[in-house]
């Protein structure tokens, strides 16, 4: 089954709000998943996925080559739609409105920061529900820009780091962009306090103030840390 396809898939049973097993139970039943994918969604949702396993049957009418290299990666699609379901329904909640191409790419920007970074994307969406409520194009007070709340000269600071020329201010409320000048800068705090509850205190407050409140030993505190946290 082409990828495309798979991915249409996806798409219609997160919109559904469908179980995941359901979908897992389909392409089990085409040959298009890993009996680990089976496994794992079983585990997840407490249902078993109790349907004809006809990759034998494909084998005995050729079909069963074609299969195989269209299978998942196990945790990646399966992970997709978890994390899809988790912001659609978040959107529902604060009433926000994106389009399908945005709730894609966060998704897969979500997905790629845990790859790389190790943060699960649950963290990277509560932290665009406390700082912005998911207004792609929200402006703080203080000037902090979109979803996760960069401030422009954090964000020169990650550029420098990462090796990039200096980001336009305009580009910061571009949803990819945001979340992943975010994983950065958290990635950095991280390093820098070597904890995470530090880090995500210093994100809100920034590293200086930070430090004058908590000092090097400090365990932070407050509403913030705490949804972020929990």
């Amino acid at each position: 089954m082409p990828r495309k396809r798979i991915r249409k898939m996806l798409n219609i049973f997160v919109a559904a709000s469908l179980p995941a097993i359901f979908l897992v139970m389909a392409l089990k039943a085409a040959g298009q998943v890993e009996p680990e994918v089976v496994k794992a969604a079983e585990r997840a949702t407490g249902r078993t996925a109790t349907t004809p396993d006809l990759r034998h049957a494909a084998a005995n009418d050729g079909a069963k080559e074609a299969a195989v290299k269209e299978q998942f990666v196990l945790a990646s699609d399966f992970r997709w739609i978890e994390t899809s379901r988790d912001l659609n329904g978040l959107l529902e909640k604060y009433k926000t409105e994106w389009s399908e191409k945005d709730k894609t790419d966060v998704v897969e920007t979500l997905l790629d920061i845990e790859s790389e970074y190790g943060f699960k994307p649950d963290l990277f969406l509560r932290l665009m529900e406390v700082e912005s409520n998911f207004r792609i194009r929200a402006v703080s007070r203080d000037g902090a820009r979109g979803l996760c709340q960069i401030q422009p000269e954090t964000a020169r600071h990650i550029s420098r780091r990462l090796g990039q020329p200096p980001i336009p201010e305009e580009m910061l409320f571009d949803p990819v962009l945001n979340l992943r000048l975010s994983a950065a800068y958290l990635d950095y705090l991280e390093k820098k306090y070597k904890a995470l509850p530090k880090a995500i205190s210093a994100y809100n407050m920034g590293p200086g103030a930070f430090s004058r409140a908590y000092g090097e030993g400090g365990i932070p505190k407050g509403r913030y840390h705490d949804l972020l946290t929990r």
